[in-house]
């Protein structure tokens, strides 16, 4: 028993974490390792957007120094054409042999190969992963116990289908009347006098 527990993991208390993005689910996070004390580097592309977060001690970091420094990496960000494999197999070498990765991105976000085989290459690093598992099934074909593999159904409740058909709904209004949408992204693309056009017929100022 005694052999056990000195081979388990390290304690996260004091420890360092390293997060990709910074929108809600980044946020959440930082709460968590607030209270433990951590050390919380954070990777994002507008840091002047989130300047509020250094009053919770967080630091702004680069790619590679948060993948080198931090025990665990958490991947908070929303899939796009520029951070496709953002997680290369370069940039999974740099991460710790006893880091703990964790993905609530979509998969296409990481090289996955690369990723698991580090993973069976390196006992003590450890890989939770909340993808669409149908598309990775030769993961699933080896068990693995420092692999930890989720269905991306977590937002998957009567509750939460109701709030994002509200926020939904709230989006399209505030873009529609010339306000940034609550979780905007493709700013650049927005022609609202070609949407006013196309659905004249609507009253944009109807309360929802």
């Amino acid at each position: 028993m005694k052999k056990r527990i000195l081979e388990s993991n390290d304690d996260i208390s004091n420890s360092s974490i390293g997060i990709i993005g910074a929108g809600k689910i980044s946020r959440e996070v930082i709460k968590i390792a607030e209270v433990f004390n951590m050390k919380i580097y954070c990777n994002t592309l507008d840091p002047e957007k989130h300047q509020d977060l250094l009053e919770q001690g967080v630091e702004f970091s680069s790619l590679d120094t948060l993948l080198s420094n931090s025990d665990i990496i958490t991947v908070n960000i929303p899939l796009n054409e520029e951070n496709k494999n953002l997680i290369s197999k370069e940039k999974i070498s740099l991460m710790k042999k006893s880091a703990t990765f964790i993905n609530t991105s979509r998969a296409e976000i990481v090289d996955m190969n690369a990723l698991i085989k580090y993973a069976d290459e390196n006992k003590n690093f450890n890989v939770g992963l909340d993808i669409d598992a149908k598309n990775y099934k030769e993961i699933l074909d080896v068990k693995r116990s420092n692999v930890i593999v989720t269905p991306h159904i977590a937002g998957v409740t009567k509750e939460a289908i109701e709030r994002m058909d509200v926020e939904l709904a709230n989006n399209i209004k505030e873009v529609i009347n010339e306000k940034d949408g609550i979780a905007q992204v493709n700013y650049s693309v927005i022609n609202r006098r070609k949407i006013y056009e196309k659905y004249s017929y609507i009253n944009w100022n109807y309360r929802i």
